[in-house]
């Protein structure tokens, strides 16, 4: 029995071991696309959410790259106006149709249905214009053309039946007459005006770019002021309540996205077990410190001489400074010979550590014969270019042909006396 118990387990239980299990997570909204949905949506973060149901009317088309217009007429037909090939849809419950398609490179940046049911029809691109159409099959008429305007990018109607163009690039608003003829009421400094309201009496309220401003302009008088001075550079919409309350929708252009869109791209979908670490404090980085100082390249060595003075040997005392006034210079064992310095113009720079004793007046020293008799002194200073010992001596010797004249042979870089 017991054996037969076991048999009906293991038959029961063998069908369960042949099934595997598999699991997987959807992490972004991509993983969700091949699905199909059933009032839920897919959020950016891989959630899904109760929703009202979504239906896509039209598919994509290469004649339609955005859709940047939509406005409703009285029977309930919905207009949208698209770029960059100027075609006007029309939406009636869940079918989509042509109106009509103006030319290639022109996109409809604004539309507006007049109580009459026609539409009119804002464009932009190399020229801005307001087409009209009046009734469904009819072609578009222009009604509004002027020079200088390239984009017209709202439109707006009072109940007397003027129309209201806010324009760009001058940043101008234009008043339209039931007739066709038009004013400019408003010229800003502003490069585009993008948004337009109207309170149905004689105020306007324009939103501007790039200084994100909201004009508030009297129509009749054409008096205006700034009534808001947004952070952002762009007031893209206007809209009024019945209260009088004035919402602004504002914008910011960038060309670069911020950090933390760009960080949101590289990460696709939730990180799992939720947040991250806890952050590490980090001090930031200091300055570098700037380089050490040269060494100097030949340290302990004295300072060379500068070039522009030469040091002469020891000082020679004149014949008539010594008592016996022989031939050779004497210098006395008392006086110390004191160097004198060359500079460049010449001139003896002498420090004199101790006076030397005055020369005798010239009528002391003894008469000479009348051929050796001192006729003029002189103090020759020669730049030594090499050295000479200093047992040379300078040596005069007379010459037999000439009793009045000294040949002598000088040493290099001392002082002599010679007498002619």
């Amino acid at each position: 029995m017991k054996q037969l118990i076991a048999l009906l387990i293991l038959a029961v239980a063998a069908p369960a071991w042949a099934v595997t299990a598999s699991h997987w997570v959807h992490t972004n909204e991509a993983d969700f696309k091949p699905g199909t949905f059933h009032n839920v949506v897919a959020t950016n973060l891989g959630d899904l959410k109760l929703s009202r149901g979504v239906k896509t009317l039209l598919e994509q088309d290469p004649k339609i790259g955005a859709v940047y217009a939509l406005a409703e007429a009285p029977d309930g037909t919905i207009y949208a106006g698209t770029g960059p090939q100027g075609v006007l849809l029309q939406i009636k419950g869940d079918k989509v149709s042509t109106v009509t398609e103006l030319e290639d490179g022109v996109s409809i940046f604004s539309l507006l249905v007049d109580p009459q049911g026609r539409v009119l029809i804002g464009t932009g691109g190399s020229k801005g214009r307001i087409y009209r159409i009046d009734k469904p099959g009819d072609k578009p008429q222009v009604v509004f053309d002027v020079d200088g305007v390239q984009y017209v990018w709202a439109i707006e109607q009072t109940p007397d039946g003027n129309l209201y163009a806010a324009t760009g690039p001058e940043g101008q608003l234009f008043e339209i007459k039931p007739d066709g003829s038009h004013s400019v009421i408003l010229d800003s400094d502003e490069n585009n005006l993008l948004s337009l309201a109207s309170d149905g009496k004689d105020t306007l309220y324009v939103g501007t770019d790039p200084d994100g401003l909201v004009f508030r302009v009297n129509r009749k008088t054409h008096e205006s002021f700034v009534l808001y001075d947004a952070a952002e550079s762009e007031v893209g919409a206007l809209t009024l309540d019945a209260k009088g309350n004035l919402f602004v929708g504002t914008a910011e252009a960038s060309e670069q996205p911020p950090a933390e869109e760009a960080a949101a791209k590289e990460q696709v979908g939730r990180p799992e077990g939720g947040g991250g670490g806890v952050p590490i404090q980090a001090e930031p980085p200091t300055e570098p410190q700037p380089p050490p100082s040269v060494p100097n390249p030949n340290p302990g060595q004295p300072d060379p001489i500068p070039k522009k003075f030469v040091i002469l040997p020891a000082d020679i005392k004149h014949p008539r400074d010594a008592g016996d006034g022989g031939d050779e210079p004497a210098t006395s064992p008392n006086h110390r010979a004191t160097p004198a310095i060359q500079t460049r113009n010449h001139r003896a720079l002498r420090p004199s550590p101790t006076r030397r004793p005055p020369r005798p007046n010239r009528a002391s020293i003894p008469s000479a014969p009348a051929s050796h008799a001192p006729r003029a002194t002189r103090s020759i200073r020669s730049i030594p270019t090499a050295s000479s010992p200093r047992s040379s001596a300078s040596r005069c010797s007379s010459s037999p042909s000439s009793s009045t004249k000294a040949r002598c042979w000088l040493p290099p870089a001392v002082k002599v006396w010679s007498t002619r």
